[in-house]
C-alpha cells in the first residue's frame, strides 16, 4: 500500500511540474507579447507625433501663404446671406456667422440673398473674356495676362457655359 501512495504522490508531482513549466512558458510569452506591444505602440506615436508635426508645420506654411496672398490686396471678399430670423431662432441663441470667420476674413462685406466670391483670378477671368471679345488671340491673350495657353483656353471654356 506505501508503494502506491509513493508512485501516485510521485506520478503527481511530474505532473505538477508538468504544469508549472507550462504555465511559465505562457507567462513567458504573453511578457514578449507585451512588449512588442509596447513597442509597437511607442512606435506609432512616434509615427503620429511626426506626423501631427509635419501636418501643423504644413497648416502654418499655409496660412502664411494665405495671408501673404490676400494681405497685399485684399481683394478677396465674402457676401452672405442674411436670412429672417424666426421664432426658432430665437429660442437658441447662435453665433453670427460673421463672428466664428477667422481673423483675416472678418472685413468680409455682408450683402442680402446672395454669396459671392472676388478674387484676383476672377478679374483675371474677366480681363481674358474682355480680350477675347475685342477679337485678340489665345496667345496674344497669354501673353498680356501673363497665363499660359491652356489656362487661357480654360478659363474661356468655362466662361462660354
Amino acid at each position: 500500500m506505501n508503494g502506491i501512495l509513493t508512485f501516485t504522490s510521485i506520478l503527481l508531482h511530474i505532473i505538477s511540474f508538468y504544469l508549472i513549466l507550462l504555465l511559465f512558458t505562457k507567462i513567458s510569452s504573453l511578457k514578449q507579447t507585451k512588449n512588442e506591444q509596447e513597442s509597437i505602440l511607442e512606435e506609432t506615436e512616434q509615427l503620429l507625433a511626426a506626423f501631427m508635426l509635419e501636418q501643423k508645420e504644413e497648416h502654418d506654411r499655409f496660412l502664411k501663404e494665405l495671408d501673404r496672398t490676400s494681405a497685399p490686396g485684399k481683394t478677396g471678399t465674402i457676401t452672405e446671406k442674411k436670412e429672417e430670423p424666426d421664432q426658432k431662432k430665437h429660442d437658441r441663441k447662435e453665433p453670427d456667422p460673421v463672428e466664428l470667420l477667422p481673423e483675416h476674413l472678418k472685413h468680409a462685406e455682408v450683402m442680402e440673398d446672395s454669396i459671392e466670391w472676388t478674387s484676383p483670378a476672377l478679374k483675371n477671368a474677366d480681363e481674358v473674356v474682355t480680350l477675347h471679345e475685342k477679337g485678340y488671340s489665345i496667345e496674344e491673350i497669354a501673353k498680356k495676362t501673363n497665363k499660359g495657353k491652356t489656362e487661357v483656353e480654360l478659363l474661356l471654356k468655362f466662361r462660354q457655359n
